[in-house]
């Protein structure tokens, strides 16, 4: 019985499984990082550049030199959560300011500047977080990377 099954296995190879290209790809979230980075050193500011996925799922992470160790974490949850609700994590504060405090309850939800979603034919794909600066800067370097979101 082993034998037949050894046979069959060898006489009938298995194509292996095709994987469809992901929405945001790692070569996109490079670009995204890069710009971010050049608009980060024009400002003279040490930042942590994150992109993550529609999931959520880091992509690509940076943390410049000199930029705070914690800022990492910060620059992924604010792309989590532009990432996740489709709108710049700057509005999210702008809501909960608002009387929006419902929102407070989501999980991991970061309500500062610096997150920005990111789309793709209008399609929500995912997100980029910058952290290290003012909330104006951190949300020009996020906006400068998603904007180097490449065609497809």
């Amino acid at each position: 019985m082993i034998r037949l099954l050894l046979a069959l296995a060898a006489a009938s190879p298995i194509a292996a499984p095709t994987a469809a290209e992901p929405p945001l790809r790692l070569r996109d979230a490079q670009a995204m990082v890069a710009q971010a980075e050049r608009t980060a050193l024009a400002q003279k500011i040490p930042m942590s550049i994150v992109v993550v996925n529609q999931e959520g799922r880091v992509i690509l992470a940076e943390r410049m030199d000199g930029a705070a160790f914690q800022s990492v974490e910060v620059a992924q949850s604010k792309a989590t959560t532009a990432g996740s609700l489709g709108i710049p994590t700057i509005e999210v504060e702008k809501a909960i300011a608002g009387g929006a405090t419902n929102l407070l309850s989501l999980h991991g939800l970061v309500a500062l500047a610096g997150g920005v979603p990111v789309f793709r034919d209008g399609q929500l794909i995912g997100g980029i977080g910058a952290s290290g600066g003012s909330d104006e800067q951190d949300a020009a370097v996020a906006g400068a990377g998603a904007a180097a979101l490449p065609k497809q």
